[in-house]
């Protein structure tokens, strides 16, 4: 929590005002809000310093592949105090005091300007600022790819694209009373990310009987063992191998995002004395996460069977895969006593 100051503000310093930044999985209270039939995940913008607020107005930038604003009816409805009453939140929103409205503005490129405009017949209290800790509204946001690994870039923006202006009636990021404004350096914007909930998955072995211990992630979760061939041997949450062979367990969790784990079992041997390959999230979208018990090498290929990335000696080490298409890929994993080829699929 910042530290609020009370002290008037000074025209020739810089107001700040920001987004919070947010790791859902840590930040549960901010995940997994609801109004009627729309399930999506707030944001808080704050001012770092009071100022007699009246009006307010400002752009934020988004990726609409991955995030997309809420309607402008449950925005109002959601800051309202008898909605925000029943939330798992300390603090409301002062720009409920007013009337504020919400517009989405699109370039036709994945990134959009959502704009907030707010005027109240009076200024907010110094008293009101500090009960609710400078919170001016939350910003809600539907998950247009749960599975996303993030950081999701929430970003203040004046809205020039290509010489252009997406809002000809609002182009400063941030305004404040029609007078204090990012264009005149009275305001200092600070950008937000938000990282996403996202299923991780370990495995515990209990003599032959396996289990997976799940952290992050939204249930309820399913559960899939396989062969090496990925065909399906159980569906329930542990599995007991009945032969030494190669196996993988899928979970899946409320928003159909999937961790997979890759593993051995040596019939009469320890967890800590089998190889195991931690392969995922399958499918995949900017990240590949890998973690040997081993120092392993791999060769990721295309369907077509071109490398496109390939290293020695690995223990951990995370794929960036952002510039791969969507499609299927395919892992080989080799070292002084396993060889592997795993199927994965790009979901961009």
């Amino acid at each position: 929590m910042f530290s609020l100051l009370t002290i008037p503000f000074n025209a020739t310093a810089q107001l700040p005002v920001s987004i919070q930044d947010l790791d859902l999985a840590d930040q549960l209270n901010y995940d997994n809000w609801t109004y009627e039939d729309e399930s999506f995940f707030v944001v808080p913008v704050q001012l770092n310093e009071y100022v007699e607020l009246e009006q307010i107005k400002f752009n934020i930038k988004y990726n609409s592949n991955i995030v997309l604003p809420v309607s402008n009816d449950i925005f109002t409805q959601i800051n309202q105090q008898e909605y925000l009453n029943n939330q798992d939140v300390s603090d409301l929103s002062l720009l409920a005091q007013g009337t504020f409205v919400s517009q989405i503005l699109s370039d036709g490129s994945q990134n959009q300007m959502f704009t907030v405009s707010y005027s109240g017949s009076t200024f907010i209290s110094n008293t009101d600022f500090q009960d609710q800790n400078g919170t001016l509204i939350y910003l809600g946001f539907i998950k247009q790819d749960p599975c996303y690994e993030g950081p999701i870039l929430l970003q203040f923006w004046d809205g020039l694209q290509e010489g252009v202006y997406l809002n000809p009636d609002h182009t400063s990021a941030v305004t404040i009373n029609e007078t204090y404004t990012t264009d005149n350096n009275q305001i200092f914007s600070i950008d937000g990310s938000v990282l996403l909930n996202i299923l991780s998955v370990e495995l515990v072995q209990d003599g032959s009987n396996f289990s997976v211990l799940i952290t992050d992630g939204t249930p309820p979760f399913s559960y899939n063992w396989t062969d090496k061939m990925d065909q399906s041997l159980s569906t329930i949450s542990d599995f007991s191998p009945t032969q030494s062979a190669d196996y993988l367990v899928y979970v899946s969790d409320f928003n159909q995002c999937v961790s997979s784990l890759y593993f051995s079992f040596e019939q009469g041997t320890s967890i800590d004395e089998r190889y195991i390959a931690k392969i995922g999230p399958n499918p995949f979208n900017n990240f590949i996460n890998l973690d040997f018990s081993l120092e392993t090498d791999y060769v990721l290929m295309d369907i077509n069977g071109k490398i496109v990335r390939q290293s020695q000696n690995v223990l951990t080490e995370s794929i960036n895969t952002e510039d791969l298409n969507k499609g299927i890929y395919f892992l080989k994993t080799s070292n002084s006593t396993h060889n592997r080829v795993v199927k994965l699929i790009s979901i961009k």
